[in-house]
């Protein structure tokens, strides 16, 4: 049995619909260096500044400390996926946005690439 009078006392929650893309995504990875107590949602955060209308995830994958990483510091591998919504992003573009994402990462946390 349901209680339609609680059911109908329960606040509306708003649920907001995107249509699918039409147009693919680009995946891309990174493999970083970065403090051992920076916090993830400051890396993220700047990846997504970077391109925020063409940055449609970021999430890490793998997480390495040990050597040959330097005392204090562990690697991040993070997996970004690129889409815009009005067209298909070329290699030159996704290439640019990463390498701006690199360029604010190493200025503002001192993350740099894992090579």
């Amino acid at each position: 049995e349901i209680d339609l009078t609680t059911l109908f006392t329960l606040p509306v929650i708003a649920v907001a619909f995107r249509p699918l893309p039409r147009y693919p995504s680009v995946s891309r990875d990174l493999s970083l260096i970065v403090r051992d107590n920076q916090a993830y949602g400051e890396i993220e955060a700047a990846i997504r500044e970077t391109a925020p209308d063409r940055v449609a995830q970021v999430s890490v994958f793998d997480r390495y400390s040990g050597e040959p990483l330097p005392a204090g510091s562990v690697g991040l591998s993070i997996n970004v996926v690129y889409q815009d919504r009005e067209r298909t992003l070329s290699s030159e573009e996704v290439a640019e946005i990463q390498s701006r994402a690199v360029e604010l990462l190493g200025q503002r946390l001192g993350a740099r690439l894992r090579r």
